[in-house]
């Protein structure tokens, strides 16, 4: 490191390339008096976070210094060396995990760059399925505590038994998917979600249909949230669990290992994950990393350059500083001038969650040759059990062991998962949070020591003193350089006015008076994750380069993009089915542009939000869509727009007709990605504008016609046609399905359908229930479905089947109704 103090030094203080050796003259400093070491940038947490962002200004050319308080590197990356059989082993006190997937992919990037080879996570010997084996070969069984106490055995994911409760969890994966993770406050529903805990929601949901959720269930989303957070569900904003969730790519993801799809637990390092902050410092210029520094506090001069001071006496400066940790440790440091009240009140708001680590090792991974204790339980929620009728399910669910991830209601511990470390010396982690970390905070190691190893005894039905059990633990709380582990969180009420002031999609990226502010928590992917971490760091390094270069910052990361416009199609494709713009207001441009199909029916275009009401209400006026089914869709980064293709089914309003399966592609175009948040700046609704105009305007066609007036004489009701339309069957042949009890003739014009119709009635509870129908002007025809029940008319045998009314007009002039032809299984009626 250069000494600015130095006269032979200060010449080497000048450009050489790009923003590479940025002048500091001597008179930035504060006192000549005093020690201070000149950076372009200064570092304040030698975490993940800070280090990536270190490394990536350093690549840009720009002089940085870290400063880190504790002896190590790493932050909540610690890992501990021990021995097993002779060599060096390791284990993590804290993060853990890394996954090979794209809600990973920043962290999974990096530890390939470093040349860090991870290790599977073990869920299984992995066997592979081979002819007499089941499709789940090789997996360990997991284990979930039930309402009972004990617990069921399961491979895959969960599926609760309650349908309320099945409705209810996919209700929050609903929920999940309708928050957008680059700007959660944005929606119409974040006030309300904001103002609830989780513990709240859970409490007030009760649909009529289902009812309130069941005790267990509930105690599936405080396990969650215990997991997840490392604090109760009364301590988290209903909005930041949805928000955080989604981050990491659903429900699905944020508890899976590897099977049957890659999440985050998939993976970890050899020698821990702090293993990638010492391979990042390996990487740094020497003496780039200083630790031991201990900073208390922070002062923006009047010519910008910022200086940060330790307890020792000694400064740092730079033109920018980052503040690389948690938002809950700002309030340690004294800032100069004071951070803006916003910002201060917002961290605050994010509190640090209660955690101790713990691991047990022993001399033998017992769990994983137990196939005997649990022998039943559930494949992706399907039972499995020897003796199964169903040959795929029939068999043992844990032959091939236990994986040793076992979660739990309760305490001491919320979570255990298999330990073992890259050399297989056995353990087991259990993770004791929340009010029961909070109450064994208050008891002696040896007492928790107690704790968990007799729970370890209970779960796997075993004695864990045969297996020699050796306990460590950390207490996160009590590391006063962290405060907490995993991370942060909102409780409710706050979100809504903090998180855009700590999240980097927000104004976390702005820096206040040359001071930057980040760590996993401002991540907008993997949020609380360590790709959580090396996002934030990523981000903040561009936004620190592209400061220093006079350019505004912004978020440069095309996966977030991506989701963001994958959030628009969803969110407006939403709204034409419920017929309500405002469902998709929160990722509307002010400047939008809207084009219909075109047409007499919908033309025009319209602009801004309030043309996005005109033309829903235009749209509404015509049309009433029952379902409106996403078949695909697909964004296009480069090109900055995205397409939905969709099938729409409903009843036009002013005819009367209904319609299903109506093809219609949505088009969007983005704002640009300058802009902070993806919206939509143009829509187009393309569909069959002829077909539209036929369908929703009277006197469009004469099949549209001849349909009408079959539903205005009360076709929709019966599979007859009551009374004259208009002379429409003078001339029409008409023929039954078939068989002795509806001939299928011919019969013709009105009488023979007054015939037809009788010959129907004498089927016994006969009963018809349209349920859709169909135009092809080119043909001139219609089709309308029914649904039809009853019994047969010799034996009474209940039938339940589909008929077909074809509908057929003729070419010749005012294209009379020509033929009307009915098909279903003649069989069942006879």
């Amino acid at each position: 490191m250069l000494d600015p103090w130095n006269p032979h030094e200060q010449a080497l203080w000048l450009p050489a390339v790009g923003l590479q050796g940025r002048r500091h003259a001597s008179a930035d400093c504060p006192s000549p008096n005093r020690r201070a070491i000149v950076s372009d940038v200064i570092i304040v947490g030698a975490g993940l976070t800070g280090l990536k962002a270190a490394r990536d200004c350093i690549a840009a050319g720009l002089s940085v210094q870290v400063l880190e308080a504790r002896d190590r590197v790493g932050g909540r990356a610690c890992s501990v060396s021990q021995e097993w059989k002779g060599e060096k082993t390791w284990f993590d006190f804290g993060a853990h995990f890394i996954g090979d997937e794209p809600y990973q992919a920043s962290i999974w990037a990096l530890v390939k760059d470093l040349g860090l080879k991870p290790f599977k996570q073990y869920d299984g010997p992995d066997t592979p399925p081979g002819p007499q084996g089941p499709f789940w070969s090789g997996q360990g069984a997991n284990l979930q505590e039930n309402a009972s106490g004990g617990f069921d055995a399961y491979i895959g994911t969960t599926v609760p038994d309650v349908p309320g409760d099945q409705f209810y969890l996919q209700m929050m994966q609903d929920m999940v998917d309708q928050i957008p993770t680059a700007a959660p406050w944005s929606v119409p529903t974040a006030a309300a979600l904001d103002a609830l805990s989780v513990e709240d929601w859970v409490n007030s949901v009760n649909l009529p249909e289902f009812g309130p959720p069941s005790g267990y269930f509930k105690g599936l989303v405080a396990m969650l949230c215990r997991v997840g957070f490392s604090c109760e569900p009364r301590e988290i904003s209903m909005l930041w669990l949805l928000f955080y969730i989604g981050s990491s790519g659903g429900l699905a993801r944020f508890q899976a290992i590897r099977w049957p799809l890659q999440g985050a637990q998939g993976y970890r390092l050899p020698q821990g994950a702090q293993s990638i902050a010492e391979a990042m410092v390996a990487e740094l210029p020497p003496g780039t990393v200083k630790t031991g520094v201990k900073i208390k506090s922070c002062a923006t001069l009047g010519n910008n350059t910022v200086y940060v001071y330790e307890t020792e006496g000694n400064s740092y400066g730079g033109d920018v500083v980052l503040f690389a940790m948690a938002p809950a440790l700002y309030a340690d440091i004294a800032f100069d001038p004071p951070l803006p009240k916003a910002r201060q009140q917002a961290a605050k708001a994010m509190g640090n969650s209660d955690m101790f680590m713990t691991f047990v090792r022993f001399d033998k991974a017992f769990w994983r040759d137990d196939t005997t204790t649990y022998q039943k339980g559930t494949v992706n929620g399907i039972p499995v059990y020897p003796g199964n009728p169903d040959p795929m399910f029939d068999g043992n669910i844990s032959a091939y062991g236990l994986s040793g991830d076992v979660l739990m209601l309760d305490g001491p511990s919320v979570w255990m998962m298999d330990n073992a470390s890259a050399e297989d010396a056995p353990a087991l982690f259990a993770f004791i949070v929340g009010d029961q970390a909070r109450s064994l905070r208050k008891k002696s190691a040896t007492e928790r020591k107690h704790a968990i190893i007799k729970r370890i005894g209970e779960v796997f039905k075993v004695d864990p003193a045969k297996y020699n059990p050796r306990y460590f633990e950390m207490d996160w709380n009590a590391e006063g350089f962290s405060k907490g582990c995993p991370a942060g969180h909102f409780g409710k009420g706050s979100f809504m006015s903090a998180g855009p002031e700590i999240l980097l999609e927000g104004r976390g990226r702005q820096p206040v008076n040359n001071v930057f502010f980040a760590s996993t928590e401002t991540a907008s992917i993997s949020n609380g994750y360590m790709d959580g971490a090396i996002w934030s760091g990523t981000q903040i390094a561009l936004a620190i380069q592209g400061t220093l270069a006079g350019n505004p910052p912004v978020i440069a990361d095309d996966f977030l993009r991506e989701r963001g416009m994958e959030a628009c199609l969803k969110a407006i494709t939403s709204a034409l089915s419920a017929g309500n713009p405002f469902l998709a207001s929160a990722y509307l441009d002010p400047k939008l542009k809207i084009h219909g199909p075109g047409g007499a029916a919908l033309e025009g275009s319209f602009t801004g939000p309030a043309g996005a009401v005109d033309f829903f209400t235009q749209l509404g006026v015509l049309l009433s869509i029952s379902t409106l089914n996403v078949e695909s869709f697909s964004v296009d980064i480069e090109g900055n727009r995205g397409h939905a293709l969709c099938s729409l089914s409903g009843a036009a309003n002013l005819t009367g007709l209904p319609f299903q399966d109506l093809k219609a592609t949505v088009m969007l175009r983005f704002t640009p990605a300058s802009v902070p948040q993806v919206q939509i700046a143009e829509f187009w609704l393309i569909a069959d504008s002829a077909l539209i105009d036929l369908l929703a305007l009277p006197g469009g066609n004469p099949v549209s016609d001849v349909l009408a007036a079959a539903f205005a004489n009360g076709a929709q009701d019966s599979l007859g046609w009551p009374g004259q339309a208009g002379g429409a069957l003078d001339r029409v042949i008409l023929y039954g399905p078939g068989g002795t009890a509806v001939p299928q003739g011919p019969w013709f014009n009105i009488k023979g359908l007054d015939a037809l119709q009788a010959a129907f009635t004498k089927v016994p509870d006969l009963t018809s229930t349209l349920q859709g129908a169909s135009v092809d002007v080119s043909e001139l025809t219609a089709v309308l479905t029914y649904r039809i029940t009853g019994k047969s008319v010799s034996q009474g045998v209940p039938f339940d089947q589909p008929l077909l009314m074809i509908m057929r007009l003729g070419n010749e002039p005012g294209n009379p109704l020509a033929e009307i032809r009915y098909q279903t299984n003649s069989a069942a009626l006879d």
